[in-house]
């Protein structure tokens, strides 16, 4: 179950504690938010998911109509409901999201003992984690790759994965938990490039084999500000209250290492 939307702060003047409306992506201006953990935006058969909804109101919906490649219900990260991909075939269609020149994808799932995996595949299929040689290769929202890049990629430990995109400043990042762990300047050419959940190219390859909770894309490069308001918010929601899952992976000056964001 999804944790309460309310944070319980102490009231200096009175003495109680109140209760303060958490922060969500509805506050803001989503491209698609995929929420594992509301059950009312899965279509499924027998635990089997056809389609996963987008809450952004853009219709954006994740599909698979081949039964056999369809991940299942019954997944959880950190005890809150997630949709579980097996590693093996297992993947979901996304639609062309309209994006133009920069954008942000940001994602929370929690790897199995998985070396070689997608979690954003591309059109050109490059889009991998490939931790046997301990590289990288990102091309969400490029045209042309960052390749081999050693980013500290986790192979069996909840993850919240950001890409941040600008092509016209240029700039790429790459954030992992919250922390900056590649700041890419170089000229690049956008492209609203990304077509497979949890698998690359077509669903041929890099199946992700764990639980997926949660996804957040915008139509924008975000602010620090803005992408570290989503980490906080993933981070608690999908913690589950154990030492060194999320909110612990958070930089010790990340601005919600100790308590979530609020409305």
């Amino acid at each position: 179950m999804p944790k309460p939307l309310l944070y319980l702060n102490w009231n200096a003047n009175f003495g109680p504690p109140v209760s303060t409306p958490l922060w969500t992506p509805a506050d803001i201006t989503t491209a698609a938010w995929y929420d594992a953990s509301d059950a009312s935006t899965i279509t499924e058969s027998g635990g089997a998911v056809s389609q996963w909804d987008d809450k952004s109101g853009n219709l954006k919906h994740l599909t698979q109509g081949v039964g056999a490649q369809q991940p299942q219900t019954g997944g959880s990260i950190g005890g809150v409901d997630a949709i579980e991909f097996d590693g093996t075939d297992d993947w979901m269609v996304a639609p062309s999201l309209g994006l133009t020149s920069d954008a942000m994808f940001i994602a929370v799932f929690d790897p199995d003992a998985e070396t070689n995996y997608s979690i954003a595949g591309t059109t050109g299929g490059n889009t991998h984690i490939d931790l046997l040689t301990a590289s990288t290769y990102q091309r969400v929202f490029r045209t042309t790759r960052l390749g081999a890049a050693v980013l500290g990629m986790p192979t069996n430990a909840p993850t919240i994965l950001a890409y941040n995109a600008d092509s016209g400043a240029p700039k790429f990042n790459t954030h992992i938990n919250g922390a900056d762990t590649q700041l890419d300047t170089s000229a690049f050419t956008f492209e609203d490039n990304i077509t497979d959940i949890c698998s690359r190219g077509g669903g041929t390859s890099s199946w992700l084999n764990g639980p997926l909770g949660e996804i957040v894309i915008l139509d924008r490069f975000a602010s620090d500000a803005e992408r570290q308001k989503l980490e906080g918010y993933l981070a608690w929601k999908w913690d589950g209250g154990v030492a060194g899952t999320l909110v612990g992976l958070l930089p010790a000056l990340h601005p919600y290492k100790s308590a979530p964001p609020t409305a």
